[in-house]
């Protein structure tokens, strides 16, 4: 697939032959976004945005939630936002909030965790917007404001969401904090959160954990 004006339409430009009969449709395109989505650059991004839009407006309509997912994320992993959320709120309502929550973390792994959590706060389902605040509890930790994110763990509703957020905060602290926030990821979930990340900062734990579990 070559994209007519892009300067380098890069190593999926002969991916699939595609003859006048069989034009590319929202799948396809769908898996094109999806292939590319870490490794192009803005411009070709957007360039493959624009043309995703234009299949889902003049497509059958077959695999439109696909197409429209995927153009959404690419979107927001380039900090696309705005156009990212207009694409999502055009989808069912039931699985817009779960697209807003999508396009939040992708905004935070993009590099604007502020923004993202912003947005996040915008999200006006629950457990969508706990699901967004995970992910930019987690980018902000990673960029080097754990206190923040700890914050934002606490604001959110969900318990066993928030022991997640702690055990996905536990990889990212340094020992004797990371055991605190395991303790409080067991008080608030159980084991199950904290198991995959407890033996790397308490070593042979998960045996001591089994035992006690089946004695």
């Amino acid at each position: 697939m070559v994209l007519e004006g892009d300067p380098d339409p890069g190593p999926f430009a002969a991916a699939r032959p595609f003859s006048p009969g069989s034009p590319l449709d929202a799948w396809d395109m769908a898996c094109v976004l999806d292939a590319v989505a870490e490794t192009a650059d803005r411009d070709v991004a957007l360039a493959l945005a624009d043309r995703a839009e234009t299949l889902l407006e003049t497509g059958d309509g077959r695999d439109h939630d696909i197409l429209l997912r995927s153009v959404t994320l690419l979107l927001a992993r380039h900090g696309q936002v705005e156009r990212a959320v207009a694409l999502a709120d055009r989808l069912d309502p039931d699985l817009s909030v779960a697209r807003q929550a999508e396009v939040v973390g992708e905004l935070a792994r993009s590099g604007d965790p502020g923004r993202a959590e912003a947005l996040a706060h915008s999200i006006n389902d629950r457990w969508a917007q706990d699901r967004a605040l995970v992910a930019v509890a987690r980018e902000t930790a990673r960029r080097g404001d754990p206190g923040r994110a700890e914050t934002l763990i606490r604001s959110i509703a969900c318990r066993a969401t928030r022991a997640r957020a702690l055990a996905a905060l536990v990889e990212l602290s340094e020992p004797s904090h990371a055991r605190r926030l395991a303790a409080q990821a067991v008080v608030l979930g159980g084991w199950a959160p904290v198991l995959p990340v407890l033996e790397r900062i308490v070593p042979r734990s998960v045996v001591v954990v089994a035992d006690r579990m089946m004695s």
